[in-house]
């Protein structure tokens, strides 16, 4: 994969590698491109999982866990062997070795308890999703704050959360621009039956403005901050990683919207000062 110029310019971007899937045949390919990109970048990269494809839905958390043993081994080790019903490897090597040690971060994302508590036991940090709400959320990280404590594990230095964002002049406008894209993007995701691991009674079959609430950030670049907030203030949020674009919006309008996030959000996002947890 060749990424020329990614980011020559600005040394700040952080990459991440989102693995998708944990087919067979796979594995070991999307190891060796993490830590190609991580080199590439001077050592910065997560891993985060999604929900895997084409595996039978009572696999997926085996097959994920055991996927996730040989990117570390394969990482950290010169030579591979290792046999198992995923997967069989013989005396491989990766050329391509992380900067980072003794392996770049690996983010878990998750929706319900059970997720929150495996990002907790196998992750360096839990990839906070974009679709729960604030409360939600908060009700969560105190779940995963006790299961790292029964671990012995330290809270992470990085706490990242995704959040769905549309700045424009206003939010009747942001909601002109954006709300068709968005609600259609939730709309398929219901169904595909997403929210039907989200915890408690929490749904995506609900009226678009029910739906925005505490969940999706639009607004001015003001009111987004305000938005914004309790992501920090509220539940422990240190990274953002902002979405601005849907398939199917114009690419007018999520530049316009990049241009506003850009100039006005986050300049008063970087001087927010970091609460020690």
């Amino acid at each position: 994969m060749e990424c020329p110029g990614l980011a020559a310019d600005d040394l700040s971007v952080f990459l991440g590698f989102s693995q998708t899937g944990d087919r067979n045949a796979t594995r070991v390919t999307d190891g060796a491109v993490s830590g190609s990109i991580e080199e590439y970048r001077g050592g910065r990269l997560s891993c985060v999982e999604f929900d895997a494809f084409a595996v039978p839905r009572g696999q997926r958390v085996r097959r994920f866990e055991r996927c996730l043993e040989v990117f570390k081994r394969l990482w950290t080790e010169e030579n591979v062997s290792f046999e198992n019903d995923i997967c069989k490897l013989a005396n491989v090597t990766m050329t391509c070795r992380p900067i980072q040690q003794p392996y770049p971060p690996i983010w878990l994302a998750a929706n319900n308890d059970r997720a929150v508590k495996r990002a907790a036991r196998l992750g360096d940090s839990w990839f906070v999703n974009p679709h729960a709400t604030i409360p939600e959320i908060t009700r969560q990280l105190a779940l995963y704050r006790a299961e790292l404590a029964g671990l012995g594990k330290p809270f992470p230095r990085v706490l990242p959360y995704a959040r769905e964002i549309f700045c424009a002049k206003d939010k009747a406008t942001a909601l002109e621009m954006a709300g068709p894209y968005l609600s259609k993007k939730y709309q398929t995701y219901t169904k595909w039956g997403q929210d039907e691991v989200l915890p408690g009674d929490d749904t995506f079959r609900q009226p678009f403005e029910e739906l925005l609430r505490d969940r999706f950030v639009l607004g001015s670049p003001n009111e987004c901050y305000e938005q914004l907030r309790p992501c920090w203030e509220q539940a422990g949020a240190n990274f953002l990683i902002l979405r601005t674009h849907w398939s199917g919006m114009p690419l007018g309008h999520a530049l316009a919207s990049m241009r506003l996030i850009s100039d006005e959000l986050l300049p008063a996002l970087r001087r927010i000062t970091p609460a020690s947890d």
